[in-house]
């Protein structure tokens, strides 16, 4: 899924340099990013779980359900990002009617994904 388009007119970005953390495992945001450019890798333990690329959104479960974030976001390349606080990120709800449901398959792909490493990883044992 890829969000850029939705943003590509956005004035107020956030930049990262490469190696810079944007998001830390166990820390708490009130924000989620949308990348318009560069690449992030998304670690777990660090090891690289995904490479986020154009479109792509970083830090969307701790919005949602006000958790400590479950992975390391690190700025894999210089980035520019857009920041989404809650108060935006529900008025998009609201006015944009496919973006709650294209965050859910995002949420739903990744889960998947997941489940999938996870299953692999009992096979290796």
């Amino acid at each position: 899924m890829d969000f850029s388009n939705l943003f590509r007119h956005e004035t107020e970005t956030v930049n990262f340099s490469s190696g810079e953390t944007i998001l830390k495992c166990g820390e708490m945001s009130d924000v989620m990013y949308v990348v318009i450019e560069g690449e992030a890798e998304v670690r777990l333990g660090g090891q690289v779980i995904y490479t986020a690329k154009t479109g792509t959104l970083l830090g969307e479960l701790g919005l949602i359900d006000h958790n400590p974030g479950s992975a390391d976001v690190i700025a894999r390349t210089d980035c520019r990002l857009v920041a989404i606080d809650k108060r935006r990120f529900l008025f998009l709800i609201q006015q944009t009617p496919n973006f709650a449901l294209d965050v859910m398959n995002v949420i739903a792909e990744r889960l998947r994904a997941m489940n999938h490493h996870a299953m692999e990883s009992f096979g290796n044992r």
